[in-house]
């Protein structure tokens, strides 16, 4: 069974900046941008500079809520996707559903399963925007730092992040040499690591850099129908960047890089009934534990033939490239940056999440995407702006298909076309009242066009149904169902902010803003009875409207800091994919209103040279106001948003110690915790996920003169069990009510990495 999924992404854009002069804040390993030099007398020797605001700033200095990590983290703990990132992130949670995973920043998130869905809480790498789960495989190797931006952000990130954005940076090519090696075994699973890095210059103009990632998540599930351990995944990236320096006024970076992702079925039955072990039906008994086992394919009935125990799979292929130019004219910078991103994929799924196999499914996708430009004035004036514009392109296209053998045998054969255009401009200025005053205000106009098509081609043939996938329309279909419609819509998103520099290392802020998340169709649109009503396929724009208040603080002459924000966020026509088993199929809304409001802190403090303490904590109250529609028999008003745990944050205590002059240990002990949360609007408590905490360890002797390091670095130690990310109701659900079977997806539990990295 193939499914392509291709995304074109181009990105064009332009900025113009000056900074009167500048230091540079890079590592051996990566070269970060420079900090204006008026941040820069004022930072501390742990301030990580970010770019959530067009320029580069330290992070102190930056009057939004936003966490950043370092590149060298990723390597260090061995972060190498999101479910294990947002461990290290306050009010930052992540779900997988049947087709693609779902980030939440503070309870806002795209649910369901709705590949039409783009992410409330998108991911921009490299400046290129990804909406979609497929574009950025491998993301988290060779990076400079990773930028999580809270909150609705119209101008920056301004194409659909109404909950906040996902920023990631990859290291740049580096002015001198640098090369690096490191490898590591998983010793609970059997999985590994290896990477290689080679960076420097090329001539006294042109420097380049290559880097190569190998991984293999090792396996900690059972499949007991196929009598083989499941649940792993093989990674293979390449990437590779060079920097120009074509005069003293202009400059250009090229990235491209592939990545492929080969991973098996990790979705388990488990039954809500208490005591229940078992289900049996149609001729074939599972087990309905939520444990470390599951069941897949079809042991009998019409689609063991072409969906056999063991056949489920998901592989995908990324390929993505940017390009960005840097030109000064005077005092101004000009920046275009233009980005391609494409996708391939295979898959296999069964919706019953067990081997009964009474239903099976397949997808896929086409998509293309932004151009940007801003022009920004030099800072240090008494009046700063931005304007600039932005231009978006987009095809998405999808196969998919569907059989079910409950209550009667059909199948489904779903093409959709979708095309868009977005076009926006938007604009801020920031007035420097005094040098500690500054009040900032800006806005963004876009206007999004999309065409849409599909058509359901149904067959009741069951010689047709047994082999239908993909690569097999249906010959004769009994009716094709087609679909054609349009959307267009404007919307205008305006934002302000205040800040004070109260005193020397302490920011006080105030800000207020909105943004829009486009409207769109569902890319499922089929029912047990056809045809779907095309108000039930297509939903409305999001809006959010945040006000927010924070502080960030430098004391004890840059040995702690300790930053703080409490906001309120106004949500109205909250998308919404609600699965409605009784059709086996999606049903679309826009909640009328919602909100979500709390407050975050988070800091660290070195008491003594050797050791640092830090940590975070999130508080979040998120629920629908007012969500009922009487016509479908839904009323979730008062229910908490999906993905909103009410409490989240980490503790850590960090340690380097000089055992001799050329042996040094590093130590890192951190304890995560999650609170109870839902996966979608019901809250049905057999789908909630349980709170549970999770502690890591990781323990590193380095010998500085030969630049090796042996690591162990552990993740769940304590080897916490049965830890939900998703769980929704399956078909089966339907038929044994009794029973109430659950298809649920676990993360693994403990992974040990023995890890060696050599740098030159």
């Amino acid at each position: 069974m193939k499914i392509q999924r291709i995304i074109l992404s181009t990105t064009a854009a332009i900025s113009l900046c000056a900074f009167p002069s500048a230091v540079s804040a890079q590592t051996a390993d990566a070269a970060q941008p420079a900090v204006a030099a008026t941040d820069a007398q004022n930072a501390t020797t742990q301030d990580i500079v970010v770019t959530a605001q067009g320029r580069a700033q330290s992070l102190q200095k930056v009057p939004i809520a936003i966490a950043a990590i370092e590149g060298k983290t990723f390597q260090q703990r061995v972060i190498l996707d999101l479910e294990s990132l947002t461990p290290q992130l306050g009010s930052v949670t992540l779900a997988e559903s049947p087709f693609q995973r779902t980030v939440a920043i503070r309870g806002l998130g795209s649910t369901g399963g709705n590949i039409g869905y783009e992410q409330s809480a998108p991911l921009f790498v490299d400046g290129v925007f990804g909406g979609r789960g497929g574009q950025f495989v491998l993301p988290f190797f060779d990076l400079a730092r990773v930028e999580v931006v809270k909150g609705p952000q119209a101008i920056f990130f301004g194409k659909n992040a109404t909950a906040g954005a996902i920023s990631i940076v990859s290291a740049r090519p580096t002015r001198e040499f640098y090369a690096r090696i490191n490898g590591g075994y998983e010793v609970q699973n059997g999985g590994y690591i290896a990477e290689g890095i080679v960076s420097g210059p090329l001539t006294s103009t042109l420097r380049a850099r290559l880097s190569v990632h190998g991984s293999r998540k090792g396996d900690y599930l059972y499949d007991t129908s196929a009598n083989k351990p499941v649940g792993g995944a093989d990674e293979f990236g390449i990437r590779g960047g060079l920097e120009w320096d074509a005069t003293s006024n202009l400059s250009f970076y090229l990235k491209g890089e592939y990545a492929k992702r080969n991973a098996d079925r990790r979705f388990q039955l488990a039954c809500a009934a208490p005591g229940a072990t078992q289900v049996s039906f149609a001729g074939a008994t599972v087990e309905c534990v939520e444990d470390q086992r599951l069941s897949s394919g079809a042991i009998n009935g019409p689609f063991a033939a072409a969906f056999p125990p063991g056949s489920d799979f998901d592989n995908s292929d990324a390929y993505n490239a940017v390009l960005v130019t840097d030109l000064m004219l005077g005092e101004h910078k000009l920046e275009a940056t233009t980005g391609y991103s494409a996708f391939t994929s295979q898959n296999q799924d069964g919706l019953d999440r067990s081997a009964i196999g009474i239903a099976t499914s397949s997808t896929g996708e086409d998509f293309h995407q932004i151009s940007q430009e801003r022009l920004l004035s030099p800072t240090g004036n008494r009046f700063e702006y931005v304007v600039g514009g932005l231009f978006i392109h987009a095809r998405h296209r999808v196969n998919q298909t569907v059989v079910q053998a409950l209550p009667i045998l059909v199948g489904d054969y779903i093409q959709v076309d979708q095309s868009s255009d977005a076009y926006s401009a938007f604009g801020k200025l920031t007035w420097n009242i005094t040098d500690k005053l500054h009040l900032s205000a800006g806005a963004r106009f876009t206007h999004e066009k999309k065409d849409y098509a599909s058509t359901v081609s149904r067959t009741l043939d069951p010689l047709q149904i047994a082999v239908l996938d993909v690569d097999h329309f249906p010959t004769n279909p009994l009716a094709a169902f087609p679909q054609d419609l349009t959307r267009s819509e404007s919307s205008f998103d305006p934002s302000g902010t205040i800040e004070w520099n109260a005193a020397r290392g302490l920011l006080i802020y105030a800000s207020v803003a909105r943004g829009t998340k486009a409207g769109g169709f569902e890319f499922f649109p089929r029912a047990l009875t056809m045809p779907v009503s095309p108000s039930a396929i297509q939903y409305g724009e999001e809006r959010a409207l945040n006000f927010e208040g924070g502080f960030k603080t430098t004391f004890a002459g840059g040995k702690g800091q300790l930053n703080g924000s409490i906001f309120y966020n106004k949500l109205t026509g909250l998308q919404n994919q609600v699965l409605n088993i009784a059709i086996l199929g999606f049903e679309d809304y826009n909640a009328q209103r919602a909100h979500s409001a709390g407050f975050e802190v988070e800091g660290f403090f070195n008491p003594f040279e050797q050791i640092k303490i830090g940590g975070n904590v999130a508080y979040l109250d998120a629920k629908y106001d007012r969500f009922e529609f009487p016509s479908r028999n839904v009323n979730y008003t008062g229910n908490r948003l999906p993905f909103a745990p009410e409490w989240s944050g980490n503790g850590y205590i960090d340690g380097k110690f000089d055992l001799s002059p050329n042996l040094v240990l590093n130590t890192h002990l951190q304890v995560n915790y999650t609170d109870r949360m839902s996966f979608d609007a019901s809250n049905d408590p057999a789908d909630n996920g349980r709170p549970y905490a999770t502690v890591d360890l990781r323990v590193a002797f380095s010998l500085p003169a030969q630049k090796l390091e042996f690591a162990v670095s552990g993740r769940n130690i304590l080897d916490k069990q049965n830890i939900r990310i998703f769980s929704n109701p399956t078909l089966l659900s339907l038929a044994l009510p009794a029973l109430n079977p659950r298809g649920v997806l676990l993360t693994e539990g403990r992974t040990v990495f023995l890890t060696v990295k050599k740098e030159f």
